[in-house]
């Protein structure tokens, strides 16, 4: 973890490439003792009764490598030694006696193994399992190290099952990155690695954060609690044990002192966690990891004054412990006056319990009985406070006693109602509420015929990012959808789902919703599926096999079966080429009265001449990936049409000229290509395109199956241009482009270190002339019936109609004829731009008031209902500085169809012409999903005059448009029907608008297209008109013999 912390900052250095590697092979200076453990063998499968504490990188210089240092850990309350990287004694040989020492001071040891060390992805299973098959079953040994920190943490799911039923008494460590990413998904991305994790017993769902900044007394708030929300909430929806690491140590953040650990303690207690981890107990090598303050235990192996208090902390967590890890964090809530920060919910005022004091609240729920429990945290890190609880409807009260870890009942301190006691600074408190009582929130379970629903559900893997993650497939949302794709899977040769139904169902009916949106809907749906069923979910009988399932469009496939009785459904999935995916699963027991599902939103592709048709479309096979986001590397980054972003092959795995680095991208359908444009890296310091890690030698591949390649182009020498290079070869017909690397470029910051980096690879299709011409005149028709003619004049409107309807006649009858078919969109593009704007009024809104059913109303100043008509709808989010609009409040528990109602009052009637709505511009993503558009004369009776459904896209400066047919109103009302997520803190939904604006309407005069005089009787008129039909007539015969040739 010392490790991590520096490759944040130092990853592509040549120390830290060599800090990795220099110690393979050494051996401890330490032999094995002759003496064996006295203490009884015990595993770590014995410690899952109780909170788990463990020492990360306990070791870092060989001569501390001693019992004496193992037997202050277990005197100090320690489980579990956790091995790392970087500690220069995980030599085989020192592994074992490590091992060795645990088992006699009566602890365990995880092994990191330096013939292994951050690469058990890159090593064969037989090698890999060889070396753990050296420690398997001696004394002292806990688990097996696999990563500390992964970016893409679902590339280690299937390694960590194979680990759990090696060992089935051990663990396999795996420790998450913070919130690196911070696009809103992190607490997905814990969730999903759940998901696919078999035996959770053994497993540990952790992260490492270290919001407690230099200065003495400070807390990033915002990243304690968005971080311990965010394993709560994972951790309760998988059932899984969820641990933390406590901040011991300094690095750019202060080593904390006594009372602020045992505060950092209590609140991962306090939110579910049941395992804690002390970063870093050893003090780090100065050699391999310079920068470091001395950990819990000195550089000379003597313990700091933090140990003695530490030795306390553990002792009361092992207390309370076997108390705690039965319990389920059910609700957090914060009170007090300084409780402002908007990542966690203050008391609502209907829970059962209120308090003025600054405390943190867990409502907790014993998971085999029920029993409530209720642990109060001390906020003040640095203070006692004397707290108090009004309860309502409590009789009783107990509390977990912290010195013998039974039920005490409360005296004199609870009384009328309200509990009342001194906890000294971030200490707490666990009090067990009467029994056969919940005052927990009942879970919100949906009455559907829909069985899988609420099932919980297992996979073989999940892409894990960009909405698409397990949970996805069952969340009701049929059609793919930012933040909810669906689940796609991409590891595997052969994938699965399975569903605990929750107990035994009857059902004959399965429907799969492809994902993906319009052309590449049902793109990489599953060419076949095996549904099989079991009680146990462990002896599974086959119901029906499906097979040479064609790719579907426009109908959802529908599969019925005989009725089948079982409580776990499983699907096993041939997949349709490298990728597996789906919108939604749905089971049935269909009697004929459920309806068929509704169609996806497929269409054809429209390919313009001149299109990059590799924008968005994915990367199904690469050699290697350095897969930090966070740094501008990502393999979604390479076809994401943003010549800013980058994609990387691993520098820490490659480390000779010649090695293979290549990458594929599935166009998901066969084109004739002809041409490819590869952009080297960007480098945001020059803002401009280096030359570094493009590849010396390459080709470019190109397949119609994934399988079989052709050779269409070969590029040897590099380049010396930082501008894009463009490779064009002869029309090939092909789906999968690969560009394969046979010589790379050494990065100039590491030693032995090659590399592989793109900004952007362009594809595009040849198009003869004809065939661009009708692609050119067809998406010129679909964006032209994309135009609101509300907001044009009639005669525009009838003028745009009329060329549509003459450019369909040229597509549908004249398509082999090129001039037509230019001519048509010459046409249609003259006719937009000579289109009429109806007029509009004032912005009859600006500066009224407004009300909204959910309005948070920032301390910091940039959110209010208020703003939405203040003219202001700025870029930038300051706090105290900028007006950003109006947003929904977290605290009132939002969920994705809570209606929420804004209402602006123009203070008399006015004739509406048109409404206006902008996100904010900030951050458009929580722009509303679904709303109506409402208007009223007195505030009691609306009427809707625009509905948006699924509405997606919306980006920082747009303005969406919706036209009223004049309506006299003086209310206007938004009524939102569904909200956009939001998963970086609480997990919620939440609505936000930057600004909402209401046009009054103007008198206008129609204009004439076909103007006459009143003067009839003037001959000379006469005389005009006649000439001017007789040259219409003659420019109409030629047209049509133009357009006839």
């Amino acid at each position: 973890m010392l490790f991590k912390k520096t490759r944040r900052i130092l990853v592509l250095c040549i120390f830290a490439l060599l800090a990795g590697t220099a110690i393979v092979g050494c051996k401890s200076k330490y032999e094995d003792p002759s003496v064996t453990s006295n203490s009884k063998k015990h595993v770590y499968t014995d410690l899952l009764d109780n909170i788990i504490i463990t020492a990360f990188h306990p070791i870092s210089y060989p001569e501390l490598l001693t019992q004496e240092q193992f037997d202050l850990a277990a005197d100090a309350g320690i489980d579990v030694m956790e091995y790392c990287g970087a500690m220069r004694v995980t030599d085989p040989a020192s592994m074992k006696l490590a091992l060795q020492f645990a088992a006699n001071a009566g602890i365990l040891c995880n092994v990191y193994d330096d013939r292994i060390q951050n690469n058990a992805l890159s090593m064969s299973r037989e090698e890999l399992f060889a070396i753990f098959n050296e420690y398997k079953g001696r004394d002292g040994l806990g688990g097996y190290y696999i990563l500390d920190e992964a970016v893409s943490p679902n590339d280690y799911a299937k390694l960590i099952n194979e680990v759990i039923e090696f060992d089935p008494n051990s663990t396999a460590f795996f420790n998450n990155y913070p919130d690196i990413w911070n696009d809103g998904y992190y607490q997905d991305r814990l969730s999903d690695l759940a998901h696919l994790i078999i035996n959770k017993d053994n497993f540990v769902l952790s992260f490492d954060n270290y919001p407690f900044g230099p200065a003495p007394n400070s807390v990033d708030e915002y990243n304690l609690f968005k971080h311990f929300e965010a394993i709560r909430q994972a951790g309760n929806e998988n059932n899984v044990r969820t641990g933390f690491y406590a901040q011991v140590i300094s690095y750019g953040y202060r080593k904390l002192n006594s009372s602020e650990t045992l505060y950092h303690v209590n609140v991962g207690l306090a939110y579910g966690c049941t395992e804690i981890n002390y970063f870093a107990w050893g003090t780090p090598n100065e050699v391999l990891c310079p920068g470091f303050g001395d950990g819990v235990i000195d550089r000379n192996g003597n313990p700091t004054d933090l140990y003695y208090a530490i030795k306390e902390i553990n002792r009361y967590a092992h207390t309370i412990g076997p108390t705690l890890v039965k319990l389920r964090a059910a609700e957090v809530y914060h009170s007090g006056a300084n409780s402002t920060n908007p990542v966690y919910q203050r008391i609502p005022q209907n829970f059962f319990v209120q308090s003025d004091s600054y405390i943190i609240l867990s409502l907790m729920e014993h998971k085999i009985t029920g029993r409530n429990y209720l642990m109060v945290v001390n906020k003040y890190m640095n203070a006692p406070q004397t707290i108090g609880l009004r309860f309502t409807d409590v009789g009783s009260l107990s509390e977990v006693n912290q010195t013998t870890g039974n039920l005490t009942p409360i005296g004199n301190e609870y009384k009328n109602g309200v509990f009342t006691r001194t906890l000294d600074a971030g200490a707490a408190v666990l009090l067990a509420l009467p029994e056969g009582v919940s005052f927990v929130t009942p879970k919100k379970i949906k009455e559907s015929a829909n069985l899988f629903e609420n099932a919980y559900v297992l996979a073989s893997d999940s892409r894990g990012s960009s909405g698409w993650f397990v949970n996805r497939v069952n969340d009701g949302i049929t059609i793919s959808e930012e933040h909810f794709m669906g689940w796609q899977a991409i590891r595997n040769e052969k994938e699965w789902l399975q569903f605990d139904l929750g107990e035994v169902k009857e059902f004959n009916r399965l429907d799969l919703y492809p994902a993906g949106n319009g052309s590449a809907s049902g793109v990489y749906f599953p060419s076949g599926v095996k549904i099989s069923v079991s009680n146990d979910g462990k002896t599974w009988t086959t119901v029906k096999n499906i097979e040479n399932i064609e790719q579907p469009t426009i109908t959802v496939p529908t599969f019925r079966f005989n009725k089948a009785s079982a409580r776990y459904v499983r699907l096993d999935f041939v997949k349709r080429g490298n990728i597996c995916e789906l919108a939604e699963a749905k089971l049935y027991n269909d009697d004929g009265s459920i309806p068929m599902p509704d169609p996806t939103d497929y269409v054809d592709e429209e390919v313009a001449p001149g299109e990059n048709i590799a924008k968005g479309k994915p990367v199904v096979d690469y050699s290697s990936n350095y897969e930090h986001p966070e740094w501008n590397n990502s393999i979604h980054f390479v076809t994401d049409g943003n010549y800013k972003t980058n994609w990387a092959s691993d520098v820490l795995l490659t480390n000779t000229q010649d090695s293979i680095e290549y990458l594929t991208i599935d166009l998901q359908r066969i084109y004739d290509i002809e041409k490819i444009i590869l952009h080297p890296m960007y480098d945001a310091n020059t803002d401009g395109y280096t030359t570094i890690a493009f590849p010396i030698d390459f080709r470019i591949d190109i397949s119609t199956d994934g399988t079989t390649f052709t050779t269409v182009a070969e590029y040897k020498g590099g380049i010396t241009d930082t501008e894009p290079l463009t490779i064009t070869f002869t029309p090939t017909k092909g789906r999968y482009v690969r560009v394969y690397c046979t010589k790379l470029q050494q990065h100039p910051g590491a030693l032995n270190a090659y590399m592989v980096q793109f900004s952007e690879i362009e594809v595009f299709a040849y198009m003869d002339e004809l065939t661009g011409a009708k692609s050119t005149l067809q998406k010129a028709i679909t964006e032209a019936k994309h135009i609101d003619l509300n907001f044009y004049v009639n005669s525009s409107r009838i003028l745009l109609n009329e060329a549509i309807s003459e450019a369909e006649q040229v597509l549908s009858t004249q398509s082999d004829n090129l001039e037509a078919l230019l001519n048509a969109v010459a046409e249609l593009n003259d006719a937009i731009s000579k289109m009429i704007a109806i007029p509009l009024g004032d912005n009859i809104a600006l500066g009224k008031p407004v009300t909204a059913t959910s309005d948070y109303v920032a301390p910091e100043g940039i959110f209010k209902a208020s703003y939405l008509t203040d003219g202001i709808n700025p870029v930038n989010l300051v706090p105290y500085q900028t007006h950003n609009g109006w947003s929904v409040n977290v605290y009132d528990d939002i969920k994705r169809d809570t209606p929420v109602d804004i209402v602006i009052d123009l203070e008399q009637l006015e004739t509406v012409a048109a409404i206006m709505l902008q996100p904010a511009n900030y951050d458009a993503k929580f722009y509303p999903a679904s709303y109506q558009i409402m208007t009223s004369p007195d505030g009691n009776n609306y009427q809707i005059v625009a509905v948006v459904e699924n509405i997606e896209g919306v980006k920082p400066g747009d303005v969406l448009r919706y036209k009223v047919d004049n309506v006299l109103a003086r209310y206007i009302k938004i009524h939102i029907t569904l909200h956009s997520p939001y998963t970086a803190g609480t997990p919620a939904y939440i609505s936000q608008f930057g600004e909402i604006e209401v046009y009054s309407a103007v008198e206008y005069t129609e204009p004439d297209t076909n103007p006459t005089t009143n003067d009839s009787t003037n001959p000379f008129i006469w005389v005009v008109l006649a000439f001017g039909f007789c040259c219409m007539f003659s420019i109409r015969n030629m047209q049509k013999r133009l357009l006839n040739k």
